[in-house]
């Protein structure tokens, strides 16, 4: 009996730490993304009070998601804003298996796109 209660302590233990070392992960992870997503809405603001005062250079124009005017007159074709949904989030939701959800991973951390590449624990997607 004391044999399978050892064993049975030290398989919980380490499930705790694992569980505990993700769980500081995601929360790292999540800070990181919300210091982006503070410092993307002072970006967009910065560039909203700019444009209202008459400022519409392509840097303005590109923060606000505005369409440029080419040569033409014609506008350029707006860029697409990326969004991320963290992929413990989906894990817990049952849309992926922690299995997919390392796959995703992986596969962030690959990358070209560096915003993907530093925050890999997250499912991305542009809109």
């Amino acid at each position: 009996y004391q044999l399978a209660l050892d064993k049975y302590n030290r398989e919980s233990d380490g499930l705790y730490k694992r569980y505990s070392l993700l769980s500081t992960q995601e929360n790292q992870d999540y800070g990181r993304h919300q210091d982006s997503l503070n410092q993307y809405q002072r970006s967009w603001e910065n560039a909203f009070r700019l444009y209202q005062a008459g400022v519409k250079t392509p840097e303005v124009l590109g923060i606000l998601g505005i369409p440029e005017e080419t040569g033409s007159g014609a506008p350029s074709a707006p860029k697409k804003k990326l969004f991320g949904i963290s992929l413990t989030d989906k894990v817990n939701s049952g849309e992926y298996t922690p299995q997919q959800a390392v796959a995703e991973a992986e596969k962030n951390k690959k990358s070209s796109d560096p915003r993907i590449a530093k925050n890999p624990n997250y499912f991305y997607f542009y809109k």
